[in-house]
């Protein structure tokens, strides 16, 4: 059967995967996902260094600027976030702006970016035509394979000991009452969480360790780089 369409991020997401799970050589994935070792080396890397989040498209800005929103801005504006949940950036801003008048603060656009990042804001998707996804610099094209296959993707096994949640919309799961953020690469998928300690579960996206939640916590803690890659008990 043909290659299923679907979004380059994805693709990069099952890539890792299939290579966590081991079942087939390095080179034959890369040739079955239509990209070079090289590339393939690259998403792998990016994703045992920064997690989910490193597959996702990179921007050509400079890593650095003199405009950049300092350390201690970024924290005080996510501490008065999860204080007020349901303040967008603007109110936030005008808060620290009364509190710490001496603060250099951001653009509402730049705050509502910090936001997102964090996981502490959700985007509005507009209806229509879907955004175009552009290539970047160092990622390479991404264009959905020709050939035909005579099987689908692995799908996602978990024992049975393990509790389910499937990603919402948003990139968040619903858990002991409270909305998880957990990635919006994931949105639609099942993941699986196992408690390997009293109060602490740990989430997998098939055999890939995502993070950790703790009782009481409503946030998902990322693993070390160390721990990036699936542990998962079978």
């Amino acid at each position: 059967m043909p290659w299923r369409q679907s979004s380059p991020v994805t693709e990069r997401l099952r890539f890792v995967q299939e290579v966590a799970r081991g079942a087939e050589p390095f080179a034959e994935l890369c040739r079955r996902y239509g990209v070079s070792r090289r590339v393939g080396y690259q998403w792998w890397r990016r994703f045992t260094e920064e997690g989910v989040v490193g597959l996702e498209e990179r921007s050509r800005r400079p890593k650095r600027s003199p405009e950049a929103t300092s350390a201690q801005v970024i924290q005080l504006l996510k501490a008065e976030r999860r204080r007020r949940p349901r303040w967008g950036p603007k109110k936030l801003l005008k808060v620290l702006a009364t509190k710490y008048p001496e603060l250099r603060l951001p653009a509402v656009s730049t705050a509502a970016r910090i936001l997102k990042r964090e996981g502490l804001i959700r985007s509005r998707r507009r209806r229509g035509r879907p955004a175009r996804v552009l290539p970047r610099e160092g990622w390479g094209t991404y264009q959905a394979s020709p050939r035909r296959y005579t099987r689908e993707t692995p799908g996602l096994d978990y024992p049975l000991f393990y509790e389910r949640r499937q990603v919402r919309r948003g990139g968040e799961i619903k858990w002991r009452g409270e909305l998880v953020f957990i990635s919006e690469v994931l949105a639609g998928e099942p993941i699986g969480l196992d408690e390997t300690a009293n109060g602490v579960w740990s989430v997998y996206f098939g055999p890939i360790e995502l993070g950790r939640i703790r009782q009481g916590e409503a946030r998902l803690r990322r693993p070390t780089p160390s721990g990036s890659t699936g542990r998962g008990r079978k």
